[in-house]
């Protein structure tokens, strides 16, 4: 991001202990967040991206977002584009993890991504 003279930050605040230690659910939450950070760089002419990771109990929620174009959202089947959008939707599902993206045109993206800690 830096390179690309793109700000940035990162809010991580885990006060609690991380339970699930499974490799398969930090493999799959790390490309999603790679596919997100790497469309923000290619498609969204963003200044920004904000990485956002918090517990509450035993639920981890993750907030990638970005200030970007942003795009028009058709919440079907996630199909719409190239693969990645798709292929960040199936691997949430592979590790039973919620998953909703949201953006705006001119305001940017925002994707939320929240599993179980067990």
């Amino acid at each position: 991001l830096g390179t690309a003279g793109i700000h940035y930050h990162i809010d991580a605040e885990l006060n609690e202990e991380v339970k699930n230690t499974d490799m398969h659910l930090f493999k799959e939450v790390y490309l999603i967040s790679k596919e997100f950070i790497n469309n923000s760089m290619k498609y969204a002419a963003c200044k920004n991206v904000y990485v956002m990771l918090h517990k509450k109990g035993d639920l981890m929620n993750l907030v990638l977002k970005d200030d970007g174009t942003g795009f028009d959202v058709q919440i079907r089947n996630y199909s719409f584009g190239g693969e990645g959008i798709a292929n960040m939707y199936k691997r949430a599902k592979s590790i039973n993890a919620s998953f909703e993206l949201q953006s705006t045109r001119h305001e940017g993206t925002t994707l939320h991504l929240s599993w179980t800690d067990r």
